[in-house]
């Protein structure tokens, strides 16, 4: 639905570094290049830096410990902008009823939509913080006196 409600707002706290600056740009352009070219290239948005990872995952018979036969979890999980990250989608599809069984095919074009559906919110949300403040440039000049330097 539509209600714009915010289900859940995370609160970064960093507790200490894992992997260095450069290990982080290694991947994030590693995840970039799945998005734009690779299994992951359905999520891809014209514009803008998606980064992302394609699944696909055979379903374990629990009583047997084999897997079963054509039945698999499909996932994506995407994150943008790749220069630095704001936002993660992470999508699963379990057993999927479709000849395709592949993570990038069935799920990439869902976490696209997701995607571009947040893109378009913060595009909104940064048109009009601008608007503010271009309005609020306005309203300081048109109220200010001009001033002469001394001679």
């Amino acid at each position: 639905s539509n209600t714009n409600e915010i289900v859940f707002e995370n609160t970064p706290r960093v507790v200490r570094q894992v992997i260095s600056e450069e290990t982080s740009k290694l991947m994030r352009d590693a995840l970039e290049h799945v998005a734009s070219l690779g299994s992951g290239r359905t999520a891809y948005i014209e514009g803008y830096r998606i980064g992302g990872k394609t699944g696909t995952a055979q379903i374990v018979n629990p009583d047997t410990g084999a897997y079963y036969d054509r039945e698999y979890n499909l996932s994506m999980i995407a994150s943008a902008p790749m220069d630095d990250p704001k936002v993660v989608v992470y999508v699963v599809m379990e057993r999927p009823h479709s000849a395709i069984q592949y993570g990038g095919t069935i799920v990439g074009p869902i976490v696209k939509n997701i995607l571009e559906d947040i893109t378009n919110k913060i595009e909104k949300k940064l048109k009009s913080i601008m608007y503010n403040i271009i309005n609020a440039i306005i309203r300081i000049i048109d109220n200010s006196k001009l001033i002469t330097p001394p001679r």
